[in-house]
């Protein structure tokens, strides 16, 4: 009996060791890392830092040893970022704001410290592990997505088991497309080609370095579902970035791995733009039921890229001993991808518009008089043509220069026009053959290109990104001046960007991380963030001879470095984890080319120490915000809240200002006037676009116009640009007119800065009527 109990305890270790060498714990984790990171939605992110935390901290406890051991620059680095994103949220303009923002760089960052300190001392496998679970991770994520316009099987059961413990997620399967882009469950579709593009460049180096059959397939199969995914976004500038980083890494190869990366490389760009051809022409639409198409197309490709990859090998062995073959064939595919675009942009047919559907198509005709000639069925047909200057490709407006019957329509366009928009429409449904004005046809049906990538061509928008983002640039810049040193903290473009607009936009983020982290962290911010990646790159271009995922590592890095210069992707809980965890995976893999200063045992193990010693500090401030929320929610009175007040270092003014608005008026008790008064007080100091409101009204309420006139000028200087926050002000003006001659004059003041906006900006400002009477009263 104690024989065959020690062969079953060694069979068991046996088989617990093979699955924690093998694929099945990285998948395994993989799955856990993505439903870590879908709890990173803004409801549920609170308590699932704490949950994290506490689990970090035990790995540290029980990997205390082997973390030391991997603290190398890339990860100082980063550490050093995130400690002055936290430093930043005790001196931010708004706390609220500051501690929504660096949750998820804090959630991320306990993510990359867990795989670091559990990536498996093997050296075969160090780094292999962290970039399965991230890659399996995306897939999961890609899958998902292409379910959302399928059959929504894997989604609604993903849903599901989310909805035990975020409520996130119960409007998902009302994020269709537009049509033209694949939904996600993740921000917008810009952010979610970031994931996929993390993913896809993971797997590819995976697949690419692996020569065990099965395991490849799989990573192959990964490899597929993020590169669909990716395709389906139609990110214009993630798509840019990623090719970029694939003829880096093809540079990167050695010589003898390079033909097989070229030809692995072709193989899954023919695969993933076959098969995301059909399912854009197929199922861009509104979902009406299970749509089998989507989720096909995911199996049948992954199962056909598998099988291109027997002939892989012989073809890239080929091609090694045959140069010239390789720059015909590389020439060949150049020119026949060349030739296919080219006749695909200039093939085009007529189109059947259904009833009330709509057809836009953008053009960019020379200024002058213009006529429309239509062939269509006879049946009516209606065409609005609309024309925008550069500012308003920014300020997202047309102007319309013809409504009404498309058959003979004639329009003008300006001087100054940028972009030409035409939109032709049907009530009962037809069939329209051509278009065009003075004899320049207008693209109707492109036959042979992708609906995704036609819906990109022609959006009216597709010229205003650019514009837009550099006046987000411009506008941050202004930010920065206040505070160049050490910034405004996080959450200070969204919470300022109001006071320095020239016309009004919404947006939280500066669609540039560099700008963004220049306002919110100054320059010290921004030198850490470039240590981190130039510390990065130095490390991978070391071992680029020595580490066989350096190529991997260097297009990741690549892929980030880019995306962070047009898009919002590291202020985005669903992509900063993946970034975080690929920084932990070039320092683990990496990091030790970098020679640093000579560390004791003893420095070695203060480090770590300080790294836990910060997540317990920030564990408690964020369990004082956790605890204050749920007193007010069990016993909402003014003590709670000054308990509250005290409680909450972060979010204490959203308990301040209560107290402050439940006392307004004459008749108070003298004791909560008192605490009211010193409260408002202190809110008065704080930068923010809501709360001076309050203040005013507080301060007219008890007979105090003249700190009423304050706040109110404090609080359409910050959020000037925004027509709203005008109206609200003269409705409060308005309501608390005492009729006084000292107060009619406050409100002529007020409205002398209107006409003063309205004059130096771009944008204008109107009212409506009764507060355009109000001032006009005054006035007189």
């Amino acid at each position: 009996m104690s024989n065959i109990s020690k062969k079953y305890q060694k069979t068991n270790t046996l088989t617990l060791e093979r699955f924690n060498q093998g694929m099945g714990l990285p998948i395994l984790l993989g799955i856990l890392f993505f439903f870590v990171l879908c709890l990173g939605a803004a409801d549920s992110i609170k308590t699932t830092v704490m949950v994290v935390a506490a689990f970090t901290l035990i790995v540290i406890a029980a990997r205390f040893m082997i973390l030391r051991d991997r603290i190398y620059w890339p990860f100082i680095a980063l550490t050093l970022v995130v400690l002055m994103d936290g430093i930043s949220t005790f001196y931010a303009v708004s706390g609220k704001f500051a501690l929504r923002e660096f949750l998820k760089v804090f959630l991320a960052y306990l993510m990359a410290v867990c795989l670091l300190a559990t990536s498996p001392k093997n050296e075969e496998v160090k780094g292999k592990r962290i970039a399965t679970i991230l890659a399996v991770c995306t897939a999961i994520g890609s899958l998902v997505s292409i379910d959302l316009i399928s059959t929504r099987w894997i989604s609604g059961a993903v849903t599901w088991v989310l909805g035990h413990f975020t409520e996130a997620y119960e409007d998902l399967f009302g994020m269709l497309t537009d049509f033209s882009r694949i939904s996600s469950p993740f921000d917008n579709s810009n952010v979610f080609a970031g994931f996929a593009g993390l993913g896809a460049l993971c797997a590819f180096g995976l697949a690419d370095a692996s020569s065990d059959r099965k395991e490849r397939c799989f990573y192959l199969s990964v490899l597929y579902e993020n590169m669909l995914a990716f395709l389906l976004t139609v990110s214009l500038g993630a798509s840019l970035v990623i090719c970029v980083a694939l003829i880096a890494m093809i540079i990167l190869k050695d010589k003898d791995g390079r033909f097989h990366t070229i030809v692995l490389l072709v193989e899954m760009l023919l695969v993933s733009v076959a098969f995301a051809g059909i399912v854009s022409k197929t199922s861009f639409k509104m979902w009406a039921g299970p749509d089998y198409i989507p989720l096909l197309c995911a199996v049948v490709g992954a199962v056909l890229l598998c099988g291109l990859d027997f002939i892989s090998k012989p073809t890239a062995d080929w091609l090694n001993t045959h140069r010239k073959g390789m720059l015909t064939a590389i020439i060949v595919l150049f020119c026949a991808g060349a030739a296919f675009l080219l006749v695909g942009f200039n093939y085009t047919k007529g189109i059947n518009l259904s009833a009330n559907e709509t057809l836009t198509r953008t053009a960019h005709p020379k200024p002058g008089e213009y006529e429309m000639s239509v062939q269509a069925d006879g049946k009516p047909l209606n065409l609005t043509v609309k024309w925008q200057t550069k500012q308003d490709l920014m300020l997202g407006q047309y102007q319309s220069v013809y409504e009404g019957s498309a058959y003979n329509a004639a329009f003008e366009i300006p001087e100054d026009c940028a972009q030409v928009v035409f939109v032709f429409d049907s009530p009962e449904g037809t069939h329209i053959e051509s278009a065009a004005y003075n004899g320049k046809r207008l693209p109707l049906r492109y036959v042979l290109l992708p609906n995704f990538l036609v819906g990109r061509l022609h959006s009216p928008f597709t010229l205003g990104s650019p514009y837009m983002r550099l006046t987000y640039f411009q506008d941050g810049l202004k930010l920065f001046r206040r505070s160049p040193v050490i910034g405004l903290g996080l959450g200070a473009f969204e919470n300022g960007i109001k006071s320095v607009q020239t016309f009004y936009y919404e947006t939280k983020y500066a669609h540039n991380h560099y700008f963004q982290t220049l306002l919110e962290t100054g320059v010290i911010g921004l030198a850490l963030f470039l240590v981190l990646l130039v510390s990065s790159a130095i490390a991978i271009w070391k071992s680029r001879e020595t580490q066989p995922f350096a190529p991997m590592l260097g297009t990741l890095w690549i892929f980030m470095v880019g995306q962070a210069l047009h898009d919002i992707v590291f202020s985005a809980f669903s992509y900063l984890p993946l970034a975080f965890g690929c920084f932990a995976m070039i320092s683990l893999c990496c990091g030790d080319t970098i020679t640093r200063p000579k560390l004791t045992k003893t420095a070695e193990t203060v480090s770590v120490c300080v790294i836990s010693a910060c997540t317990v500090i920030y564990c408690g401030f964020l369990s004082g915000n956790l605890i204050a929320k749920r007193a007010i929610e069990k016993e909402p009175t003014l003590q709670t809240l000054i308990r509250c007040v005290e409680m909450d270092r972060f979010e204490w003014a959203d308990y301040a200002l209560p107290y402050v608005t439940n006392s307004m008026g004459t008749d108070v008790n003298p004791y909560v006037r008192q605490q009211a008064d010193l409260y408002a007080e202190r809110l008065a100091k704080v930068n923010s676009n809501t709360i001076p409101i309050y203040l005013a009204e507080y301060y007219f309420s008890s007979e105090r116009p003249e700190q009423g006139f304050v706040m109110i000028e404090k609080y359409i200087d910050y959020v000037s640009s925004d027509r709203n926050a005008w109206q609200t002000a003269f409705d409060v003006l308005r309501n608390y007119d005492d009729g006084s001659e000292m107060f009619r004059s406050g409100v002529v003041q007020i409205a002398k800065k209107l006409d003063t906006w309205n004059e130096e900006n771009t944008g204008f400002i109107s009212l409506d009527e009764t507060a355009s009477a109000y001032i006009a009263s005054c006035r007189s």
